[in-house]
């Protein structure tokens, strides 16, 4: 026992020396009254903490839950037996509906971020799946729509055109004729008078 007293007393001598007690003593102080002071931030710290891993622990669970079904979505002998689009259309809306599937029949699990995910992915699944497909085939339906019009109207307008300078053509050909017709005839009855003698 002497010699851990031995020890003690040679550690206090050369690590806390009477003269660096009160220094010792004000940074207790200063320590204890910031560990006080800070136990709010500290508290929102660590609930926040705890709320940033429950939500993630929720993500991956939920993404866990959902690689399993989109695996056995793929796995499934009808969808194998879609090809084309049939096919892009049908993964398509599994990636939408199975986070909806899954979020709805573990509700309990999930809980109002569950709720609130399974809007998000209601919203997602009426917009992108069912909105904007369709949106996308009527706008090119429409946009051929107008494009076969337009074309339609440019032809035609290139045809009246075209007959519109055609009889511009024929009216001026028969003004230049009727014009040299007269010139001609003038000329010409100018000329034989020249030449008739008088009796």
């Amino acid at each position: 026992m002497s010699g851990f007293l031995d020890a003690l007393f040679r550690w206090q001598a050369t690590y806390i020396p009477a003269e660096l007690l009160p220094a010792y003593c004000v940074a207790g102080i200063g320590f204890v009254f910031v560990w006080v002071v800070s136990t709010p931030e500290r508290n929102v710290g660590w609930q926040f903490s705890v709320e940033v891993w429950r939500v993630a622990s929720l993500n991956g669970a939920l993404w866990n839950d959902c690689l399993r079904h989109y695996n056995a979505v793929l796995a499934n002998s009808e969808v194998r037996q879609l090809h084309g689009v049939a096919y892009v259309y049908a993964l398509w809306g599994t990636f939408f509906a199975v986070p909806m599937q899954v979020l709805t029949r573990n509700e309990q699990k999930y809980g109002d971020y569950g709720r609130m995910l399974r809007h998000c992915w209601v919203a997602a699944y009426t917009t992108f799946y069912e909105y904007v497909p369709d949106l996308g085939l009527k706008t090119a339906r429409s946009v051929n729509n107008y494009a076969r019009a337009t074309k339609d109207a440019a032809v035609s307008s290139r045809r009246r055109i075209g007959e519109a300078l055609h009889l511009t053509l024929l009216i001026c050909k028969f003004v230049t004729s009727l014009a040299f017709s007269c010139q001609w005839r003038s000329t010409l009855s100018w000329s034989t008078s020249c030449w008739v003698r008088p009796a």
